[in-house]
């Protein structure tokens, strides 16, 4: 299995990093990700690469990236309020937030599809 330091050291040996391209940005910050860990400051950098090239996919994007990282932020929230450091009804905490995310692993699998439909990478 190869690693994501060296896909990246390869592909920079081929690719100028510092230039915006797409294709690089969506293909390590996006695709690669599991979909329960998407990086939110990944999404924000290629909704604003997404716009460059395409403002209405780009729009299309950025409305599921804001509502998969506004969800994170609210389930964690919610979250400690339930569990209060362990004060509060642990079980209860524990399954409200698996429950939310697996509601969040579907949102980032629709990003990544999105993408990959949409966003061609060299793969």
């Amino acid at each position: 299995m190869i690693k994501l330091k060296d896909l990246i050291t390869e592909w920079s040996s081929i690719r100028d990093p510092k230039k915006t391209d797409l294709k690089w940005i969506r293909h390590i910050q996006i695709s690669t990700a599991e979909p329960d860990v998407i990086r939110h400051d990944h999404i924000v950098k290629t909704t604003k690469d997404m716009l460059k090239v395409d403002k209405k996919l780009g729009s299309q994007f950025k409305k599921m990236g804001d509502k998969y990282i506004k969800h994170r932020e609210k389930l964690t929230k919610d979250y400690d309020k339930m569990y209060k450091g362990g004060a509060g009804d642990v079980k209860k905490a524990s399954a409200f937030f698996q429950k939310g995310m697996i509601k969040y692993e579907k949102m980032g699998k629709e990003l990544i599809k999105f993408t990959d439909k949409n966003f061609n990478a060299v793969k």
